[in-house]
């Protein structure tokens, strides 16, 4: 949960979001967590929140104005390893499958 501006926010995964957010980076986005320990180019943090940011209970995305817009108020307000943090976090959180190895 994120606190930006006096609301609160929050990243919210599911296989059609990761599809979202590859198609507009035209990676992977494991690939680079991966390559990357999870530190993610400030490109895909803005993806992330453009794809994948809802106010807290509510069942719509805000949307890529918003949520460009956002990630960067977030960015300035809680810091860079914060914003990469939280995008580990809700990743964990909602596919810990994406994590397993069998």
């Amino acid at each position: 949960m994120l606190e930006i501006n006096g609301k609160q926010y929050e990243l919210k995964f599911n296989l059609e979001r990761l599809k979202l957010i590859e198609a507009a980076k035209k990676s992977s986005l494991m690939g680079e967590y991966y390559t990357t320990n999870g530190m993610f180019s400030i490109q895909t943090c803005e993806l992330v929140f453009q794809f994948a940011t809802k106010e807290a209970g509510s069942d719509t995305f805000i949307g890529q104005v918003d949520g460009s817009k956002l990630c960067e108020q977030a960015l300035m307000q809680r810091g860079y390893a914060t914003i990469a943090l939280e995008i580990q976090n809700a990743l964990t959180k909602d596919m810990p499958f994406l994590f397993q190895a069998n």
